[in-house]
C-alpha cells in the first residue's frame, strides 16, 4: 500500500496496466513464436538471420521491461526502453504501411488478428505517452522526497 502512495494512485495503475499489456504481449509471441517469427519475415525489413534474434529480443524485452513495471523495479528506466521500442515498432508499422505491406501486427502473437495500420499506430504513440507520464512522475516522485 505505501509504494501505491508513494508513486501516486495514477502512476501506479498506469505502471500496472503497462506492465500487464507488455508481459501478455510477450508472452503471447512466445508462445507461438513461430507465427511471430512469419511476421517479422513478412515485413522483408531484415535479412533472414536477423529475423530470429530480433524476434528474440523484442519478447524478451516486452517480458522483462514489463515484469519490472508490474513490480516497480527501475520504473523510469524500463519505461524508457519500452517508449523506444513502442517508438520502433511505430517506424516499423509505418515503413510497412507505406510500402503497402499487408501484414498482420502480431502485436499479441496469433492470439489476435489485426492489419497494420493507423489505428495500431495511434494505439502505440498512446502507450508512448504513458510510458512518458511515469518517467516524468517518477522523476517528480523522487525530487520530492530528497
Amino acid at each position: 500500500m505505501q509504494i501505491i502512495l508513494r508513486d501516486g494512485l495514477a502512476s501506479f495503475v498506469i505502471r500496472v496496466i503497462l506492465g500487464l499489456i507488455f508481459v501478455f504481449a510477450g508472452s503471447a509471441k512466445a508462445l507461438d513464436a513461430r507465427s511471430f517469427l512469419l511476421t517479422v519475415q513478412q515485413l522483408d525489413l531484415f535479412s533472414a538471420p536477423a529475423i530470429l534474434p530480433i524476434s528474440v529480443v523484442v519478447i524478451a524485452c516486452e517480458i522483462c521491461l514489463g515484469l519490472a513495471l508490474l513490480v516497480g523495479f527501475q520504473t523510469r528506466k524500463a519505461a524508457g526502453l519500452l517508449a523506444t521500442l513502442l517508438l520502433s515498432f511505430v517506424a516499423v508499422i509505418s515503413f510497412a504501411i507505406v510500402n503497402g505491406k499487408a501484414v498482420d501486427c502480431g502485436c499479441f502473437g496469433s492470439m489476435t488478428s489485426e492489419q497494420l495500420g493507423l489505428g495500431i499506430i495511434l494505439r502505440d504513440i498512446l502507450l508512448i505517452g504513458c510510458c512518458l507520464w511515469l518517467i516524468v512522475q517518477n522523476k517528480t516522485i523522487v525530487k520530492n522526497n530528497n
